[in-house]
This record gives structure tokens, sequence and C-alpha cells, in this order.
């Protein structure tokens, strides 16, 4: 897959705005290929730049594959096409100027991209999902089993397992590699403006999205983590961290968000058992039946009108600075520690989480096709799949969070 980007002389010579084209040659695009380019901060004095996507597919496709379209951001390939694609008003794609940020997250999904507090969402921090029809989805627990015993057998004891991540072996399951080529005709110099350093290789991979960077990403701890590791470590480390000050505010009201719950007898009402814990309250509240509870409440979780507070931060500034402030936010009154990001060789509960990710990136493929196939009923879904090796790539996204949560879970002897 090549990736290019070029400055084009602006069309409107009024606004001064420039244009960019982006094109993408791919040899492999099964299904979506979703692109976004990082938006301008808010408050930025420099006008934003129209995108145009040029997306060319080499590889013949089924006609059942829908057009290209722009109702959301989005594109579908066909087959040996072209597309030139322009946002329109409210889907119009923004970038920092060359000399500032020039950066990109692929990868193959069908969700659209998410507008959270005036960012797009990361990409890689999106979870993978199987569709509840999935012949495999009844697979999850035993390749959960299968995963976690096998990562067991490779160290002596998770604790304790390296976390050094070798070359891969040669392997047809292995994601290949691709170099990302960012070109402007008005500048052949672009630097990040971040605190990980440029971006020179992307890692070609389907549902994990990209490896963006060219010496390892470091990851953003969550504040409520750092605070309570033991207690948060299975709601925090379950992806082993936050590439994106945008991806860990979404944690935050995802995961540490408190339950509505009732002010009288204190009965929580959980998201994750309802679907409208809200009314479930009030309907609960209205009735009343239940008795006033004495003493302090112990209802875990941050108040509702923290994501308010989150969104109406500063956003300019540093990653470090930005994670400061959620810090101070979440935590008001506790003394920050002396960096936002996770460091295995301090963490016990991190240096698991990179343990089986290691070990999973290895070896995760190999171990579900080798589950699968090993009974006849898989082998039969196997047959009847459209697109097995998609299966695949959600499969060892999937498994792969739930053998970290029971590593951490039993890991901490």
């Amino acid at each position: 897959m090549l990736i290019t980007t070029s400055q084009d002389s602006p069309r409107d010579q009024q606004t001064e705005t420039p244009q960019f084209t982006v094109r993408i040659t791919t040899a492999k695009a099964p299904e979506t290929l979703k692109v976004h380019i990082h938006q301008l901060q808010r408050g930025s004095p420099t006008n934003g730049f129209d995108m145009s996507l040029v997306i060319t597919n080499n590889i013949p496709q089924s006609s059942a594959h829908p057009p290209v379209g722009f109702a959301t951001p989005q594109f579908w390939i066909r087959s040996s096409a072209t597309y030139h694609i322009t946002g329109n008003e409210r889907y119009r794609y923004l970038v920092t100027p060359p000399e500032q940020r020039v950066s990109l997250a692929i990868g193959t999904t069908s969700s659209p991209l998410n507008h959270d507090c005036g960012d797009i969402s990361d990409y890689e921090d999106e979870d993978a999902q199987l569709e509840p029809d999935s012949p495999f989805a009844k697979d999850i627990d035993a390749l959960t089993k299968e995963g976690y015993d096998k990562f067991k057998s490779s160290c002596p004891t998770t604790s304790t397992c390296s976390t050094k991540r070798p070359n891969p072996e040669p392997d047809s399951d292995q994601p290949k590699r691709c170099k990302l080529e960012i070109r402007s005709r008005s500048s052949h110099h672009h630097t990040e403006n971040n605190d990980w350093g440029s971006m020179q290789e992307l890692h070609c991979g389907t549902n994990w999205g990209v490896s963006i960077h060219q010496r390892r990403r470091r990851l953003l701890a969550c504040p409520c983590y750092l605070t309570n590791p033991k207690r948060n470590r299975t709601k925090c480390l379950q992806t082993g961290g936050f590439t994106s000050i945008n991806s860990l505010k979404s944690h935050i009201e995802t995961a540490h968000l408190r339950d509505p719950y009732c002010p009288i007898c204190h009965k929580v009402f959980t998201r994750r058992s309802s679907s409208n814990p809200e009314a479930e309250r009030c309907k609960h509240i209205q009735a009343r039946n239940c008795e006033l509870r004495q003493g302090p409440m112990d209802i875990e979780g941050l108040q509702g009108d923290l994501m308010d507070a989150l969104c109406e931060l500063e956003p300019t500034g540093t990653e470090t600075q930005k994670w400061l402030q959620i810090w101070e936010t979440v935590n008001p009154g506790i003394d920050a520690p002396p960096t936002p990001y996770l460091d295995e060789r301090r963490d016990k509960y991190f240096k698991i989480v990179q343990g089986v990710k290691g070990f999973w990136e290895r070896k995760g493929r190999a171990v579900i096709k080798e589950f699968l196939q090993s009974s006849e009923e898989g082998v039969k879904a196997i047959s009847a799949c459209q697109d097995f090796e998609r299966e695949v790539d959600i499969l060892q996204e999937v498994v792969l969070r739930e053998v970290v949560k029971q590593a951490l879970l039993e890991g901490d002897g």
C-alpha cells in the first residue's frame, strides 16, 4: 500500500486555502478503507486545508460492494478504479500545516469516524467486534482459554514472561510492511509536533489498524488507573493504553462514568445490564418502594458532568499538557505523576499486558486457525465463511482483549 500527500496550488486565490491531495494505491482492500487526517486545533489562526482523496484499488471485487459515497466519512472501494473525492462543508477534512503535522490512520472497518470534543478519534483505538450472526461468535470463550493456555505455556509465569517483541518469523499470516511517503510541492520536510517523534512507517495490518511511528509509540495512561491500579487494571489496560488524548477521553466516559443510582437506597442501575439505566432509575424512584439507606454512598465512578468539563478543556498545548489538564479534572488536589505514559519497567500490570500482546502478535492468528480447524464444526464454518481472513482479523483482536483481561486477573499474585 502506498500513500502520498502533496500540496497543490490553491484553486481559490482569494482565500489562499492550500489544496492537498492524498493518493492511496493498494493491492488489498477487502472492506472499507477509512482515512482520516488530524483536524486543525480550535482557535488556530491558520486556515484549514481542503482535502481531496484519490483511492485506487488494484484487486477485482464483487459488484455487491456499494459504490463510493460521502454520506459519512468512509469510502467503499471498487476494482481498478480511482476516485477523486472532496469533502463537503459538514465532513471537510482538515490537517495542520505540513511543517507542524501530517498524519494518517488507515484500517478496514465498517464503522464511521467519530467526532468527539472537536477531534477525530484514532482508528487504532476502536474495538473490533464480531457480527452477531458470525459463526465464530460462540467460540470466543473457548478461544480465550486456548489463547491464555498457550501464552502461559510460552513462559514460566505470567508476571515474569518476557515482554520483548522479537522480529516475527517469515509467515504468510504476518502483516506486510510498507512505506509511508509524504510529499509537498512547497516543502519536503515534515515534523510531528508531539512527544514521540516523526512518522516514518505505516504498518499495513487490517483490523489492528496501524503502527505509525518510527520508534515504538508510547501509550498514555488513564488517570483513574494510576490512582488505583489494582482496582482499574482490567478496565484501563485491556487494550494496553491510549494512543491519543481523544481516545483517553472516550475511555473515561465509557469505563469510569458513574452509573445512575437511587439517592435513597443507593441501588445502582448499571449500563452493562440495561440499555436505558436512566429510565429504570426514574421508574424505581417514582415507585417509592425503597427504604432510606444510612451512611455514605460507596458508588464507583466519576460524576456525570465530568465529560462536559473534559470537553471544555483548552485544546492547545503538547500532549503532556493536555493529559495534565485531564488529570487535574479527574483527580483534583492530587499530585500528578512525572510522566503521563505507561512504562512496563515500573508497572507490573502493564508488563503483563505487553507480554500477552507480544505473544499474540506472533502467534495469535496461528492459534485461532489451528483451533477452528481442529473440529468438524469449525471446518464447516470456515468453508461457509465468505471472508475467513477478515473474521480471523476480528477474532484476533477480540480474543486478545479477553486473554489480557484473564492474564491481569490471574497474574496479580
